[in-house]
């Protein structure tokens, strides 16, 4: 033996486990100059995965003979029965005229009914109710009423405004004045002359409750011809 031989079966470091196991394929194993694959078969393709099959087809119709219709679909007040645009052969389509839907009577609301200012005299005393028409006179006046804070005879020049007015020519001096004079404090009505350059004439003066204020309009000169086939009558309502 020589010197430099080392006995290792005495070492307690040496095979104190067993050996491990041979590396195969599955690890690491790279195989060198092993055989080549096997060369591809001209002709022979693999096989398909299984197909997709479809429902089976409807089978024909058989000709002459008319499958026995079905149950009609189900009302539903107020909906009408649903409508197939192409329906099949051999189904007879009854019409069974229009869906009356009764909604009940339709009523409008205008809201509350508000009684009239009893002193605007351009509306009804009380209110007018809904559907109830008026029934006119057949004669009339019309009447320029003067708004102004001085009776124009004593202001000559000066400018103001009227309100043109048809009034019911059978109407007394006093209803005319409780409808036009009393709104403005006013118990008393004067006709007025127009002269010409501004400058205006006082003409007769009815006082409320007088008698002579009984009379009717048209009794007094204001008839159906002012306003028409006569001058309007200007008038202006003041305190006496």
């Amino acid at each position: 033996m020589y010197p430099y031989a080392v006995d290792m079966s005495n070492n307690p470091n040496i095979n104190r486990h067993p050996p491990p196991p041979p590396l195969g394929p599955e690890i690491g194993y790279i195989p060198v100059g092993g055989p080549p694959p096997p060369p591809p078969i001209l002709g022979i393709v693999p096989p398909p995965p299984p197909p997709f099959y479809a429902a089976a087809p409807p089978p024909p119709p058989v000709v002459g003979i008319v499958p026995p219709p079905g149950p009609p679909p189900p009302y539903v007040l107020g909906v009408p029965p649903p409508y197939d645009p192409s329906p099949p052969l051999g189904i007879a389509i009854v019409d069974q005229g229009p869906v009356l839907i009764d909604h009940g009577p339709v009523i409008i609301d205008h809201g509350p009914v508000y009684p009239a200012d009893p002193r605007d005299p351009h509306v009804l005393p009380g209110g007018l109710k809904p559907g109830v028409s008026i029934v006119y006179s057949s004669e009339w006046t019309e009447i320029h009423q003067i708004i102004s804070e001085y009776p124009p005879w004593q202001v000559p020049g000066q400018t103001f405004d009227f309100e043109p007015k048809s009034v019911d020519a059978t109407w007394s001096v006093d209803q005319l004045i409780e409808r036009l004079g009393f709104p403005h404090g006013a118990n008393a009505v004067s006709e007025c002359l127009e002269l010409g350059s501004g400058q205006w004439q006082r003409n007769s003066t009815f006082t409320y409750g007088h008698p002579q204020s009984r009379q009717r309009l048209k009794d007094v000169g204001w008839n159906g011809y002012r306003g028409r086939a006569q001058d309007a009558v200007w008038l202006y309502f003041h305190r006496v």
